[in-house]
């Protein structure tokens, strides 16, 4: 997912950062088409590195 932090987001205020985030969703669908379950994960501390809530780890 992409975007661009324009607002309030876990009680930090807006940067006007971009981030870019991978994520998987699973959704399983019934016979007539409508989806039952849904799993989504994605990659918080990525984005909240993106975001510079949380320091990236430096190269030693």
């Amino acid at each position: 997912m992409t975007g661009t932090h324009e607002g309030p987001f876990m009680g930090m205020a807006a940067t006007g950062k971009r981030i870019d985030v991978k994520l998987i969703d699973i959704i399983r669908f019934g016979d007539d088409g409508r989806a039952l379950e849904h799993w989504g994960v994605s990659d918080q501390l990525v984005m909240m590195q993106q975001l510079g809530a949380i320091p990236e780890e430096s190269p030693k």
